[in-house]
């Protein structure tokens, strides 16, 4: 009795350990362009937000970041999903996103993971953005955008 009880647990704790684990989501986070940043505004934004997105590139590390300005006095609920591309498809492991949270006046960015491509390679950031006021109820509106494509190991 003790035995198969013994032999149950085992399995049902072996079972829990090996589960995977839910995807988490990154935090939005402080930031500060440097010369390995590559950014491009995007052409829509609109009076409530301003979306930037860039490609950092060192050498044959790359990843995409957005940047995301709150151009209101209100606070605002925003996610964003930010990845790469190369060669018209996406980068695999490139992709990340950052869960809603609340940006007052000024800005915040979300990362993606970094990923190595070969210096023969051209990237390009991208990201799409959902943002609404930080009141319930408040409608959710999305917008997406590129950043210019760069070459891997780019040195300016």
């Amino acid at each position: 009795m003790f035995r198969r009880l013994f032999v149950v647990v085992t399995i049902l704790a072996t079972c829990l350990v090996a589960m995977p684990q839910a995807a988490h989501a990154q935090s939005w986070k402080n930031y500060r362009i440097t010369d390995t940043w590559h950014c491009k505004p995007d052409a829509s934004n609109t009076w409530m937000i301003t979306l930037t997105v860039c490609t950092v590139i060192n050498g044959t590390l790359a990843q995409g970041v957005v940047i995301v300005s709150n151009n209101t006095q209100e606070w605002l609920s925003v996610q964003a999903n930010v990845r790469a591309y190369s060669r018209g498809s996406e980068v695999r492991n490139s992709s990340d996103w950052c869960d809603w949270a609340n940006l007052g006046l000024g800005s915040s960015a979300c990362f993606g993971p970094t990923f190595s491509l070969p210096c023969t390679a051209n990237v390009q950031g991208y990201a799409n953005v959902g943002y609404s006021y930080a009141s319930e109820g408040s409608p959710v509106d999305y917008r997406e955008a590129f950043a210019a494509t760069n070459q891997m190991c780019i040195t300016t």
